[in-house]
């Protein structure tokens, strides 16, 4: 497997405004040859992305399944089920080639160390590490349209190799195989951006760190993830299910047991409408809307006693 892979996108990269903030994340196809195509939207929402799995699983796997989000020919494209694979992309606004690319050597610190906390989650499974490839963008399926009418326009490949940074990251196929398992994917790897990730080297300084972050979250209403003192949304969703996040994955085995992917995503209706589908924070939370995970996540921790949060555990009764 070569260390650098090639993309091919499918849109016009200078339709990237969102993505100076957060990464946008798609599914990909498998690699080969040392290249690899992007096979569906971008997404900057995590549950979005989770929702456009879904209705990939049912249009392609359930005969008659229909819903409003099948309709989405994209979703309709075969996307490979060995292992899981997503693209990270980033576009780096900047005004010159210089402070792009300091830009693009954050972002490629912030996706080593997102993988390192998957890896983390993962060793303390007994699963196949998640595997991070850096991509070289060499061409997209429209140019011109709308975007950056100054040097930033992004028009050939040299230009989007300095103004745009993008990974493949690939992993056991678990991580697909459940709603709440791809948004704890997702999470841990954009994760990797917050300062307070930085020197976590263990599974057991993962699961230390973020139980203080939390005591003085809730106490001090500080936030050490993200190193500010306001809020976001990750650093909240962070907090709401890390306990969760060990149980799920290293019991994975009896949690999912006799079931497969379409039993996971074939719900008539998932938890919320669109934005809101079954992602890690609903689980830890006790919403989701599959009462046997819930119920199997319960048996679990009281056989094997294994404290949840206080509020965790209110939500389980």
């Amino acid at each position: 497997m070569p260390k650098t892979i090639e993309l091919e996108l499918i849109i016009n990269p200078n339709s990237l405004y969102s993505s100076n903030n957060k990464p946008s994340i798609g599914f990909c196809s498998k690699i080969a040859n040392g290249k690899v195509k992007q096979l569906t939207v971008f997404h900057t929402c995590r549950e979005t992305l989770v929702n456009e799995f879904r209705s990939f699983v049912r249009a392609s796997m359930i005969p008659g399944s229909v819903d409003s989000n099948t309709k989405h020919l994209w979703s309709r494209k075969k996307i490979p089920v060995d292992k899981a694979r997503l693209i990270f992309l980033k576009r780096a606004d900047a005004k010159t080639p210089d402070t792009a690319m300091k830009r693009k050597a954050t972002f490629t610190k912030a996706m080593r160390q997102g993988v390192k906390m998957a890896n983390l989650i993962e060793e303390n499974a007994g699963w196949s590490k998640t595997k991070l490839y850096p991509v070289k963008i060499t061409k997209w399926l429209a140019h011109g349209g709308n975007g950056y009418a100054d040097g930033r326009r992004i028009d050939n490949e040299e230009k989007a190799n300095i103004y745009l940074t993008a990974f493949v990251v690939e992993g056991t196929i678990r991580w697909f195989n459940s709603p709440y398992l791809l948004s704890l994917w997702s999470l841990l790897i954009r994760a990797g951006a917050f300062p307070a990730t930085a020197r976590i080297r263990t599974h057991k300084g993962l699961v230390d760190k973020l139980t203080t972050v939390r005591r003085d979250h809730v106490l001090n209403n500080k936030n050490h993830l993200e190193g500010k003192r306001c809020s976001g949304p990750d650093t909240n969703l962070i907090l709401q299910s890390f306990d969760v996040w060990t149980i799920i994955t290293k019991y994975y085995s009896t949690i999912f047991k006799g079931r497969k992917m379409t039993d996971n995503y074939a719900k008539t209706a998932m938890k919320g409408s669109y934005v809101d589908s079954e992602g890690i924070h609903v689980l830890s939370q006790g919403k989701g809307s599959d009462p046997l995970i819930k119920k199997r996540i319960k048996e679990i921790c009281t056989k094997k006693e294994i404290p949840l949060d206080i509020y965790i555990q209110r939500k389980y009764k």
